[in-house]
């Protein structure tokens, strides 16, 4: 018998690819929003398997709901990963990396999607933002 979360992980290995984690954390210099930001790294760089897809804006989707509240934008991602990987926690901001490629994802503040099958949990699913090359984010 084969478990959803041994599939799951089969076809991560197999159509998934090497991702680079990178947790910053955030912190502001004055008192308020609109203070300057900073960014610091925040213990080392994971790396893992994962799936990064575009989205799908097919009539109905879950996709198409966000993209018409505005939630998301057209050539934002969806990131698959292990349920296992720390992904937000106060003021860390989370960047990945498709490793191989010049593309570094931000995940947006929607929350996670994290379903659990017999007590584990199995994947994670978020939504990622391309960080511009050069910024604070990206390097």
């Amino acid at each position: 018998m084969v478990l959803f979360a041994d599939a799951f992980r089969s076809q991560v290995n197999k159509a998934g690819r090497p991702l680079r984690i990178r947790y910053l954390t955030e912190s502001y210099t004055g008192s308020v929003w609109d203070d300057s930001r900073t960014l610091a790294g925040s213990g080392t760089d994971l790396y893992a398997s994962g799936m990064i897809i575009n989205l799908d804006s097919s009539q109905g989707s879950e996709d198409q709901v966000l993209l018409e509240q505005g939630r998301i934008r057209f050539n934002d991602v969806k990131i698959y990963m292990a349920g296992s990987i720390q992904t937000t926690s106060g003021a860390r901001i989370l960047t990945v990396t498709i490793s191989g490629l010049n593309r570094v994802y931000e995940e947006l503040p929607l929350g996670v999607y994290m379903p659990q099958y017999f007590g584990e949990d199995i994947f994670k699913k978020f939504y990622g933002r391309e960080v511009p090359l050069g910024s604070l984010v990206a390097n």
